[in-house]
């Protein structure tokens, strides 16, 4: 999905909004495909993003595998660090899995 579909969620998120209620917003992402303008919208809509990364490269890469079976460890460390934007997201959380695949 674009960036575009999510400024029009955010632009009815906030003509829904009454006073009082607050929302939310997360994202689970492998972060190979973040950009600038991607991490600018999530910073500035106060989103909660978290990288899927399972682990160090040996674990990591024996579950999230490409289309031709290589590991993904080194290009889901790069989306995030590849971007300028990434630094002004506060609000970031990992997810790391056990060597049965389960979440930790």
């Amino acid at each position: 999905m674009e960036v575009d579909f999510f400024r029009r969620a955010m632009e009815a998120e906030k003509r829904h909004r009454e006073p009082g209620m607050s929302f939310l917003n997360t994202m689970q992402t492998n972060g190979t495909l973040l950009t600038d303008e991607w991490c600018a919208f999530f910073e500035q809509n106060d989103f909660l993003i978290g990288i899927s990364i399972d682990g160090p490269r040996e674990l990591h890469d024996v579950y999230r595998v490409n289309k031709r079976g290589e590991g993904s460890f080194d290009k889901v460390m790069r989306g995030p660090a590849a971007t300028e934007a990434w630094r002004g997201i506060q609000r970031f959380d990992h997810r790391q899995s056990d060597q049965r695949g389960l979440s930790a």
